[in-house]
Protein backbone atom coordinates (compact mmCIF):
# COMPACT_ATOMS: atom_id res chain seq x y z
CA UNK A 1 0.00 0.00 0.00
CA UNK A 2 2.85 2.39 0.82
CA UNK A 3 4.40 1.72 -2.59
CA UNK A 4 1.11 2.58 -4.31
CA UNK A 5 0.81 5.82 -2.37
CA UNK A 6 4.45 6.69 -3.12
CA UNK A 7 3.93 5.93 -6.83
CA UNK A 8 0.80 8.09 -6.95
CA UNK A 9 2.57 10.93 -5.14
CA UNK A 10 5.52 10.70 -7.55
CA UNK A 11 3.19 10.68 -10.55
CA UNK A 12 1.28 13.69 -9.17
CA UNK A 13 4.49 15.62 -8.62
CA UNK A 14 5.85 14.78 -12.09
CA UNK A 15 2.53 15.67 -13.74
CA UNK A 16 2.43 19.00 -11.87
CA UNK A 17 5.97 19.83 -13.02
CA UNK A 18 5.06 18.86 -16.59
CA UNK A 19 1.91 21.04 -16.53
CA UNK A 20 3.84 24.01 -15.17
CA UNK A 21 6.49 23.65 -17.85
CA UNK A 22 3.94 23.08 -20.62
CA UNK A 23 1.72 26.04 -19.67
CA UNK A 24 4.64 28.42 -19.22
CA UNK A 25 6.23 27.53 -22.58
CA UNK A 26 3.73 29.66 -24.55
CA UNK A 27 1.62 32.49 -23.07
CA UNK A 28 -1.42 31.39 -25.12
CA UNK A 29 -1.54 27.88 -23.72
CA UNK A 30 -3.31 28.49 -20.39
CA UNK A 31 -6.00 30.56 -22.13
CA UNK A 32 -6.57 28.08 -24.94
CA UNK A 33 -6.55 25.18 -22.48
CA UNK A 34 -9.41 26.81 -20.58
CA UNK A 35 -11.66 27.99 -23.43
CA UNK A 36 -11.13 25.32 -26.09
CA UNK A 37 -12.59 21.84 -25.96
CA UNK A 38 -9.92 20.44 -28.25
CA UNK A 39 -6.70 22.37 -27.61
CA UNK A 40 -4.45 20.79 -25.02
CA UNK A 41 -6.69 17.97 -23.84
CA UNK A 42 -3.91 16.85 -21.51
CA UNK A 43 -4.46 20.01 -19.44
CA UNK A 44 -7.60 19.98 -17.28
CA UNK A 45 -9.49 23.31 -16.97
CA UNK A 46 -8.86 23.44 -13.22
CA UNK A 47 -5.10 23.07 -13.75
CA UNK A 48 -4.93 25.91 -16.29
CA UNK A 49 -7.12 28.11 -14.06
CA UNK A 50 -4.94 27.30 -11.04
CA UNK A 51 -1.85 28.15 -13.11
CA UNK A 52 -3.30 31.60 -13.86
CA UNK A 53 -4.12 32.09 -10.18
CA UNK A 54 -0.83 30.88 -8.72
CA UNK A 55 1.73 32.36 -11.09
CA UNK A 56 2.80 35.87 -11.90
CA UNK A 57 0.95 35.50 -15.19
CA UNK A 58 0.43 38.97 -16.64
CA UNK A 59 -3.06 39.21 -18.03
CA UNK A 60 -2.93 42.91 -18.90
CA UNK A 61 -0.82 42.75 -22.04
CA UNK A 62 -1.43 39.15 -22.95
CA UNK A 63 -1.61 38.06 -26.56
CA UNK A 64 -3.40 34.93 -27.71
CA UNK A 65 -2.15 33.59 -31.04
CA UNK A 66 -0.63 37.00 -31.80
CA UNK A 67 -3.74 39.11 -31.13
CA UNK A 68 -4.76 41.11 -28.05
CA UNK A 69 -6.56 38.71 -25.73
CA UNK A 70 -9.88 40.52 -25.28
CA UNK A 71 -10.87 40.74 -29.00
CA UNK A 72 -9.61 37.19 -29.52
CA UNK A 73 -11.76 35.88 -26.69
CA UNK A 74 -14.79 37.82 -27.95
CA UNK A 75 -14.54 36.22 -31.36
CA UNK A 76 -14.28 32.76 -29.74
CA UNK A 77 -17.63 33.22 -28.00
CA UNK A 78 -20.33 30.94 -29.41
CA UNK A 79 -17.97 29.16 -31.80
CA UNK A 80 -18.11 25.41 -31.91
CA UNK A 81 -15.40 23.92 -29.75
CA UNK A 82 -15.21 26.83 -27.29
CA UNK A 83 -16.80 27.11 -23.87
CA UNK A 84 -18.87 30.28 -23.50
CA UNK A 85 -18.84 30.44 -19.70
CA UNK A 86 -15.06 30.14 -19.69
CA UNK A 87 -14.78 32.89 -22.32
CA UNK A 88 -16.94 35.20 -20.17
CA UNK A 89 -14.88 34.34 -17.09
CA UNK A 90 -11.58 35.11 -18.86
CA UNK A 91 -12.84 38.34 -20.45
CA UNK A 92 -13.85 39.59 -17.01
CA UNK A 93 -10.60 38.40 -15.43
CA UNK A 94 -8.42 40.03 -18.11
CA UNK A 95 -10.21 43.35 -17.72
CA UNK A 96 -9.98 43.20 -13.92
CA UNK A 97 -6.22 42.80 -14.37
CA UNK A 98 -5.82 45.83 -16.61
CA UNK A 99 -6.22 44.50 -20.15
CA UNK A 100 -7.41 47.13 -22.61
CA UNK A 101 -11.09 46.39 -23.17
CA UNK A 102 -11.04 48.52 -26.32
CA UNK A 103 -7.89 47.03 -27.88
CA UNK A 104 -8.16 46.50 -31.63
CA UNK A 105 -7.37 43.28 -33.42
CA UNK A 106 -7.71 43.14 -37.19
CA UNK A 107 -9.81 46.31 -37.08
CA UNK A 108 -12.25 45.16 -34.41
CA UNK A 109 -12.62 45.73 -30.68
CA UNK A 110 -14.04 43.00 -28.48
CA UNK A 111 -17.41 44.78 -28.60
CA UNK A 112 -17.32 44.77 -32.42
CA UNK A 113 -16.44 41.06 -32.30
CA UNK A 114 -19.30 40.32 -29.90
CA UNK A 115 -21.67 42.12 -32.28
CA UNK A 116 -20.37 40.11 -35.24
CA UNK A 117 -20.75 36.92 -33.19
CA UNK A 118 -24.37 37.95 -32.40
CA UNK A 119 -23.74 37.44 -28.68
CA UNK A 120 -26.02 39.66 -26.55
CA UNK A 121 -24.65 38.14 -23.32
CA UNK A 122 -21.10 39.10 -24.24
CA UNK A 123 -22.14 42.55 -25.52
CA UNK A 124 -23.86 43.21 -22.20
CA UNK A 125 -20.82 42.08 -20.19
CA UNK A 126 -18.39 44.15 -22.25
CA UNK A 127 -20.50 47.32 -21.97
CA UNK A 128 -20.96 46.73 -18.23
CA UNK A 129 -17.17 46.38 -17.86
CA UNK A 130 -16.56 49.67 -19.65
CA UNK A 131 -16.25 48.93 -23.38
CA UNK A 132 -16.66 52.11 -25.41
CA UNK A 133 -19.58 51.67 -27.85
CA UNK A 134 -18.50 54.75 -29.81
CA UNK A 135 -15.34 53.06 -31.16
CA UNK A 136 -15.91 52.11 -34.78
CA UNK A 137 -14.89 48.95 -36.57
CA UNK A 138 -11.94 49.81 -38.83
CA UNK A 139 -11.50 46.71 -40.95
CA UNK A 140 -9.55 47.41 -44.13
CA UNK A 141 -11.20 45.97 -47.19
CA UNK A 142 -14.56 45.64 -45.47
CA UNK A 143 -17.22 46.59 -48.04
CA UNK A 144 -20.15 47.17 -45.72
CA UNK A 145 -20.68 48.53 -42.24
CA UNK A 146 -17.17 49.91 -41.84
CA UNK A 147 -16.29 52.92 -39.66
CA UNK A 148 -19.52 52.73 -37.67
CA UNK A 149 -19.94 52.93 -33.89
CA UNK A 150 -21.35 49.83 -32.18
CA UNK A 151 -25.10 50.46 -32.44
CA UNK A 152 -24.85 51.65 -36.05
CA UNK A 153 -22.52 48.71 -36.79
CA UNK A 154 -25.10 46.25 -35.40
CA UNK A 155 -27.96 47.96 -37.27
CA UNK A 156 -25.99 47.84 -40.52
CA UNK A 157 -25.11 44.15 -40.16
CA UNK A 158 -28.72 43.37 -39.21
CA UNK A 159 -29.86 45.29 -42.30
CA UNK A 160 -27.78 43.04 -44.54
CA UNK A 161 -30.28 40.29 -43.67
CA UNK A 162 -27.78 37.50 -43.05
CA UNK A 163 -28.42 37.29 -39.29
CA UNK A 164 -30.96 38.63 -36.83
CA UNK A 165 -29.16 40.97 -34.42
CA UNK A 166 -32.32 42.23 -32.70
CA UNK A 167 -31.24 40.99 -29.24
CA UNK A 168 -27.77 42.57 -29.60
CA UNK A 169 -29.36 45.81 -30.83
CA UNK A 170 -31.73 45.81 -27.84
CA UNK A 171 -28.79 45.46 -25.44
CA UNK A 172 -26.87 48.28 -27.14
CA UNK A 173 -29.90 50.56 -27.11
CA UNK A 174 -30.49 49.86 -23.42
CA UNK A 175 -26.87 50.65 -22.59
CA UNK A 176 -26.54 53.89 -24.56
Amino acid sequence: MKKIIAALATFGFCYSVYLGWFLSADPSRPILAIISEDAYRQVPDFAATAYLELTEYSLAGQLVEGSPAIPYLATAFDLEGYKNQEVLFLVQRFIEHGADIDAMSHGYTALNGAILANSPELVELLVALGADPSIAAQRQGMKYCNALASLEFALCIDGLGKQDLSRVIAVLRAET
